[in-house]
Order: structure tokens, then C-alpha cells, then sequence
């Protein structure tokens, strides 16, 4: 079924951040490269910020999807490290869009509807598993290690984009692959170590 004039303009802003960078977008342009009036975009999108906010919010969205299509494990270290791996087989399979979503400050979208909820469903799965992880009945203290598991996984994922891992010692997919297990399991290590201590200390 051929994409709608709302899709295509939002497939071609991608495109066009993704090429040239946030402040090459414009309706203008998006009208130009898809040979259509350039008043044909306004249809469907008030102004480039509307656009822009919706073009991020649906990688996000995809984001969500790739931390949520995994099955869901019996013990939650496992899980939090099953979603670890769809956060870097994301990365690493759609960089471009990777990179978008650190591109664009979120705060300068936050007056646009439901972008911000979109950009929470990621880290709330990584706080819901954590949460289970820890025993904890303290937000702030889950959110905290929470921050901190997003923290080291994105590390390794612009690590791996800039392709810095065979400069460390890292050679091949194989060697690449069992680094990145042992530092999952790693922060699912310091994160148990940490409520082990808040239990100990409760």
C-alpha cells in the first residue's frame, strides 16, 4: 500500500537529518524532495518544529519496540541484559536514527503532545526490570541504578559506532561480542551489590 503524503514527509525529514544534520530540515525542503507543492507538507504538519517533533518521536518509538521484542525472562538480571543487547543491535543496525534521537535536545520538544512519554518508554522498561532486579521499594534509589545501566549501555554503544573497540584489545565480532556480555553483566553485578548494601543498611 503506497505510504500517505504524512508518511512520506516524515520518512524524507529522517533522511534529511540524518544526511545534513537538524537544521538542514525544513517543510520547504521535505516539499522540494518529494516533488510535491511546497505547501503540501503544512497539510499535515503546522511548522518544522511539529515535524521535526514527530520524525524523533517515531524513533524513539522504534526504540521501544526493538527493548520490547525480546521475551521475557524467569530471572531479571538476565532480562535487563537481553535488553542491554537489543539496545546495541539497535544502534548498531540503525545508526543513523541512533544518532538523531542525542542529536536534538528532547527539553526543546517537551511542548509538543506525547513526545516526551515516547522518549520515557525505554528507560521505564530499563527502571520496571531494574526495580524487580534490586527488591527495592524505592523509586528514587531504582531510578538511580536504572540511569546508571542506560549510562554504561550507551557508553558501549558510541563505543561501538566509533568504532573504538579494536583499538582497546577488541578484535572481531566474536571478541567484541564477549566484551560487551561480561560489561552487561558487570553493571547487573554493581547494581545487585548496591541493593545488597541498601538492604544491609535498611
Amino acid at each position: 500500500m503506497r505510504a500517505t503524503l504524512r508518511e512520506r514527509c516524515l520518512d524524507e525529514a529522517l533522511k534529511i537529518m540524518a544526511e545534513s544534520g537538524v537544521t538542514s530540515l525544513s517543510l520547504r525542503e521535505v516539499a522540494r524532495r518529494l516533488d510535491v507543492s511546497h505547501q503540501a507538507p503544512y497539510k499535515h504538519f503546522q511548522s518544522r518544529d511539529h515535524l521535526l517533533a514527530e520524525a524523533i518521536g517515531r524513533i524513539y518509538e522504534e526504540l521501544g519496540r526493538a527493548i520490547e521484542s525480546g521475551p521475557p525472562k524467569a530471572r531479571p538480571d538476565e532480562e535487563l541484559g537481553e535488553i542491554g543487547k537489543a539496545y546495541l543491535r539497535f544502534a548498531a543496525e540503525q545508526p543513523l536514527h541512533y544518532r538523531l534521537l542525542f542529536e536534538f535536545p528532547i527539553t526543546e520538544l517537551a511542548a509538543f503532545e506525547g513526545i516526551e512519554a515516547k522518549a520515557a518508554v525505554a528507560f521505564d522498561r530499563v527502571l520496571e526490570v531494574v526495580s524487580r532486579l534490586t527488591e527495592v521499594e524505592d523509586e528514587a534509589f531504582n531510578r538511580e541504578c536504572a540511569l546508571f545501566a542506560w549510562s554504561c549501555v550507551h557508553g558501549l554503544a558510541s563505543l561501538c559506532a566509533n568504532k573504538i573497540l579494536p583499538a582497546v584489545g577488541f578484535f572481531g565480532p566474536d571478541s567484541q561480542d564477549s566484551g560487551m556480555t561480561a560489561a552487561l553483566e558487570m553493571v547487573c553485578g554493581s547494581i545487585r551489590a548496591r541493593a545488597l548494601r541498601f538492604h544491609g543498611a535498611s
